[in-house]
């Protein structure tokens, strides 16, 4: 490809809208101008590696290329928090220009001298594989614009994410783009073209209705989370959302999910089963004469309380620093936690509290290692007022037969964390989450497009309930059956079909397939210089 044509002043802007392309385009008619740009949104950053010798001119390009590609995609998180947006902004392109800048110290080091094979740039998409593993998994997690990701829109082309995950999806769009750039369009298109085929027969294996029906509702109350969601009381929230779930339940329903969140107030785990919200729904069933062994999932801010001189646990905050706390309390330190809580008519309820959390904003980076950062908090973010959360060790499936995931909000763009649940014992999935913070962006969209992936991954059903758009679900070929309009309230009902996942992906996870991936890229790489 003559990219030594394209000027270098819009090398920088390229990413910029091959990136919006890849992630924002929403138009059902284009999606092969999606497509085409995934296959093309590495190339800018490549041909200055080639063109540019100034090691401070070459990092400054690809920072202002990832920084360009990260606000054209993700400029949305400003309305719920300016000051997480300038730190994703800033800390994020900083992180995705790291592998294009340890390429040529590594290289050197591995030629030592010699000119280095045309090869040598397969080393370029191993160093990018280990940035996005870590990145999965570290305190500044922020994994939104993984490769692989970008095909949540395109699901024709990610039906092979049973057996790789996203991870594979990151290789492919690296070697696409490789080879696009060394001028081998024709083995690109044709390698593309077989990787289209490998998934449309893996679709074809795939039976979506295979496993145990169940009749699923999920709400969409489309609360205001600034003016009205956290300002109303739970006695009038659970009220109105109990008259949605009325108009969508029939005799036949099995489950009703609730979003991220709806039961406010701040429930104590340990008094749970004696909680009024949790008591006005199990009252909801004769009142409304819904089925008696309907199961509920419902999102709900819970807390812990602790009385002690010290600081009991590293989340734990001074009593005095939550705002509306329940009245009468007069123990020390309180830990907030994003939860899930699972109960039915006369079962014991079961309790999960959200994992995978958002930096800033649930979770202080480091804050362990620097302890300091916790007294920033409050005065750097209202919304982050809460600092740190407690959180699940790991992954619990809930429920009693048919378990589900109870997959809250962000922790859906985590696939191998996903997987977890469903090795806990999850036989279909439920995101519960609040987009509306973001408003009407593409952050609700693409966030919705990540459904899709996990539910190819695991070939399982997906229940979205969302606190406005977009709730819904989708089936094991990650395909919309039912989705609802952004800043509507809505109920929908669906027949899923519930069952264990069987494929390689939910088997192997992503530590296997990079472990695989960096030997294959590592090796390739090498060989030329064995040759001689």
């Amino acid at each position: 490809m003559k990219t030594e044509k394209i000027p270098s002043w819009l090398l920088v802007l390229l990413p910029t809208l091959l990136w919006w392309l890849v992630w924002c385009l929403d138009a059902e008619a284009l999606r092969w101008v999606s497509t085409a740009a995934a296959a093309l949104q590495l190339i800018p950053m490549l041909e200055w590696e080639r063109r540019i010798q100034d090691p401070a001119a070459r990092f400054g390009g690809w920072y202002l290329m990832f920084l360009g590609a990260n606000l054209s995609t993700t400029w949305w998180v400003w309305n719920s928090s300016p000051v997480g947006a300038v730190a994703m902004l800033v800390l994020n392109s900083l992180f995705m220009v790291l592998p294009f800048a340890l390429y040529r110290p590594i290289t050197r080091f591995i030629y030592k001298g010699d000119q280095k094979p045309a090869a040598a740039l397969l080393i370029l998409p191993a160093l990018w594989l280990i940035y996005e593993f870590a990145h999965h998994r570290w305190d500044l997690s922020w994994p939104w614009l993984s490769l692989g990701n970008g095909w949540g829109r395109n699901i024709w082309m990610a039906q092979w994410y049973e057996i790789t995950g996203t991870l594979g999806g990151s290789a492919w769009v690296w070697l696409l783009n490789l080879w696009i750039f060394r001028g081998r369009r024709q083995p690109a298109a044709t390698a593309l073209a077989g990787l289209a085929a490998l998934g449309l027969v893996l679709s074809y294996r795939t039976e979506p209705q295979e496993g145990t029906a169940l009749q699923v509702t999920v709400l969409q109350p489309n609360y205001d989370p600034w003016n009205e969601k956290f300002n109303r009381s739970p006695e009038v929230l659970n009220e109105d959302m109990a008259l949605l779930a009325e108009s969508a339940i029939d005799p036949n329903s099995d489950w009703l999910l609730l979003p991220e969140t709806a039961l406010t107030g701040w429930i104590e785990p340990q008094y749970r089963e004696t909680d009024p919200q949790i008591r006005f729904w199990r009252s909801c069933l004769k009142r409304f004469d819904w089925p008696t062994d309907l199961q509920i999932l419902s999102g709900a801010q819970t807390v812990d309380w602790y009385q002690s001189a010290e600081k009991p646990l590293p989340a734990a905050r001074p009593a005095g620093a939550l705002k509306d706390a329940p009245e009468g309390v007069v123990r020390d330190w309180y830990i907030p936690h994003n939860s899930a809580i699972y109960f039915a008519d006369r079962d014991s309820s079961q309790l999960y509290h959200k994992s995978k959390l958002v930096p800033g904003t649930e979770q202080l980076p480091f804050v362990q290692v620097l302890p300091f950062l916790e007294s920033l908090a409050i005065s750097l973010d209202e919304n982050s007022s809460t600092g740190t959360l407690g959180k699940n060790p790991q992954a619990q499936a809930l429920g009693k037969e048919h378990k589900v995931a109870p997959i809250i909000c962000y922790e859906s763009i985590y696939g191998d964390y996903v997987r977890d649940f469903v090795h806990d014992g999850a036989e279909w999935l439920a995101v519960v989450t609040n987009d509306a913070w973001w408003g009407f962006t593409d952050g609700h969209r693409q966030h919705f497009d990540f459904s899709r992936l996990r539910a190819i991954e695991q070939r399982q059903w997906v229940a979205r309930s969302a606190n406005t758009g977009i709730s819904g679900f989708i089936d094991p070929l990650g395909r919309v059956v039912q989705a609802s309009e952004y800043n509507t309230r809505d109920a929908l009902t669906q027949t899923l079909y519930a069952h264990p996942s069987n494929t390689l992906y939910n088997r192997l996870g992503d530590a296997f397939w990079l472990l695989l991936f960096l030997l294959a890229f590592i090796t390739a790489a090498l060989l030329p210089r064995q040759s001689k």
